[in-house]
């Protein structure tokens, strides 16, 4: 008897809060300056038009290579979540800014190195951890406090360097570019207004200061709307920014931005945006969502090979698209079998690789499931299978995509 070990994905509309009665532009330095603004490029795009979408696909049939890296539980190294994950240089690190309120940092290999996330008022300390990413240039961590409004980083290894302000609000959404300067992504509903003319950009760039030094991506995002769905992600052919409710993604370098895919969802009513900037509520914005389909900020990487993203609205399905064939694969739930499970959201790249996510009880369930029907485990798995505990750490998934 066959084995099939059925997850179907819930999908839902993410929205983050904002208190619309806080004092904006309070706690920050007035700017008034002529940042050089970045150009957008629109005439380069790859348009992915999606027009068939399975209903379940069979996992094994789509993954080339799969491989398991427990994460060492200890009870310093303890999370639930991975709110953000990064893998760079023998490190794997994982931001649980969730339950753990912390960076957790692990060898490639699995073995924990350290913990960060003292909470207090030390300049090492945090009080809000928000976001993650890598200063490749320096080769340190950056860690930011939504907070104490700081970017405060790290060795490799998770020991404390220094800090610097930031001085205008965002999400913590941010990568580094090659020349060392910062990329953040801003929302209009942050009203930053001491930012003055700079407040209408969507990307500001700051330098090893802090500085704002150049501004990009002029755009009305809807400021009655907090929503959070802006993302940037780092890739193997550079930073991928994804601004919210605009079926697009686009390349970011420190001279342009350049539209880099463009998804057409042939089935689907076109998204309006001027539809999008009446919009008064966050009522309104989910009657006007279930009648059409956008790019979910969810799940969004790219590797050297792949792109996997996750669309939302009237309809939800997780799309892969292969950058050479030009061909892809949508489908709405996903057939676990032959010992193969992980999370699809949240997905990150490393290199040739997708990175993400499995938990303990998902592989124990995998594991029993198999062993009723008399499924042999695949040898290359199975001290894993054999020596998980429900409550171990997630386990650290890479996984390759087949060509499509």
């Amino acid at each position: 008897m066959k084995l099939f070990y059925i997850l179907l994905f819930s999908l839902g509309l993410l929205s983050c809060g904002g208190n619309s009665n806080r004092q904006r532009g309070m706690g920050f330095k007035p700017i008034s300056l002529s940042a050089d603004t970045v150009k957008n490029i629109t005439s380069t795009a790859d348009t992915i038009t999606i027009d068939k979408v399975e209903d379940l696909i069979q996992l094994a049939d789509f993954i080339d290579t799969l491989i398991y890296v427990p994460l060492e539980t200890t009870k310093e190294s303890l999370f639930a979540y991975n709110t953000q994950m990064k893998v760079y240089k023998n490190h794997i690190y994982i931001m649980d800014d969730l339950v753990a309120e912390a960076v957790l940092v692990f060898g490639t290999d699995g073995h924990f190195i350290k913990r960060i996330g003292d909470k207090g008022g030390a300049p090492y300390e945090f009080s809000l951890l928000q976001g993650m990413t890598i200063d490749e240039k320096r080769d340190r961590l950056a860690l930011y406090d939504n907070k104490k409004r700081k970017i405060m980083y790290f060795t490799l290894d998770g020991d404390y360097i220094e800090n610097t302000e930031v001085n205008f609000r965002y999400n913590g959404e941010m990568e580094f570019l090659p020349s060392g300067n910062l990329v953040s992504a801003t929302c209009s509903w942050q009203r930053n207004v001491h930012l003055n003319n700079l407040d209408n950009y969507r990307l500001l760039y700051t330098d090893s200061t802090g500085n704002i030094v150049k501004a990009g991506f002029n755009r009305n995002d809807n400021k009655n709307l907090s929503t959070q769905f802006e993302t940037l992600t780092n890739t193997p052919d550079g930073i991928l920014y994804h601004p919210h409710f605009i079926n697009a993604l686009y390349n970011v370098t420190d001279s342009a931005i350049i539209e880099k895919y463009v998804i057409d969802y042939k089935h689907a009513s076109p998204l309006s945006q001027e539809k999008f900037l009446s919009l008064s509520n966050m009522e309104e914005l989910k009657e006007f969502s279930k009648g059409t389909m956008y790019l979910s900020g969810g799940t969004l990487a790219e590797n050297t090979s792949h792109l996997v993203f996750k669309t939302e609205g009237k309809d939800q399905f997780y799309t892969f698209y292969d950058k050479n064939a030009k061909n892809y694969i949508a489908f709405k739930g996903c057939i676990y079998s032959q010992g193969m499970i992980f999370n699809m959201s949240p997905i990150y790249s490393y290199k040739d690789f997708f990175v993400t996510t499995v938990s303990g009880q998902q592989l124990i369930a995998m594991r029993d499931a198999m062993k009723k029907d008399n499924i042999e485990i695949p040898s290359q798995w199975k001290e894993l299978y054999e020596k998980i505990q429900a409550d171990d750490n997630p386990v650290a998934v890479f996984f390759k995509v087949k060509p499509l």
